[in-house]
């Protein structure tokens, strides 16, 4: 995924568990080029892509639903 979204800085990948990975980029820009560049796939999986929200745990938010273009 790191050389598919092309960023200009380094892009920190931590395993959280349950198969949910959390994404720390070092540039606000490259956060927002990624973001705005869904739908993203890995091995024929869709990848779910949402900003952590402070009130909730990283483990309890829901990835539900992705954005597509035909």
């Amino acid at each position: 995924m790191l050389k598919i979204w092309g960023t200009v800085r380094e892009v920190v990948v931590k395993d959280i568990g349950d198969n949910l990975f959390l994404f720390i980029f070092a540039t606000e820009g490259d956060r927002l080029k990624v973001l705005s560049s869904e739908p993203w796939n890995f091995d024929k999986a869709l990848v779910l892509l949402e900003p952590p929200n402070g009130n909730i745990a990283l483990s309890k938010m829901l990835l539900k639903s992705a954005d597509f273009w035909i």
